[in-house]
């Protein structure tokens, strides 16, 4: 199945996989999708209090942080 979303590695302490485990259970979700759900809540909630998010497309992230990242408030 083709996709838009980027994949990468996430690590995660036992307890708190367990329980996204639980919660995805309890919402008829896989795991990735609760997470994913998890997330735009989050970044929604962000954005809200700190004003909307505008990434350029030529964004670079390396060991020092992410760049050409700007927050418009």
């Amino acid at each position: 199945m083709s996709t838009d979303k980027r994949q990468f590695t996430l690590r995660l302490q036992e307890s708190n996989y367990e329980k996204l485990k639980v919660i995805a259970k309890m919402n008829k979700r896989s795991i990735a999708m609760q997470m994913e759900f998890f997330l735009d809540q989050d970044i929604e909630n962000y954005e809200k209090l700190n004003g909307a998010i505008n990434v350029d497309k030529s964004v670079n992230i390396n060991n020092s942080g992410i760049n050409n990242l700007t927050i418009n408030s």
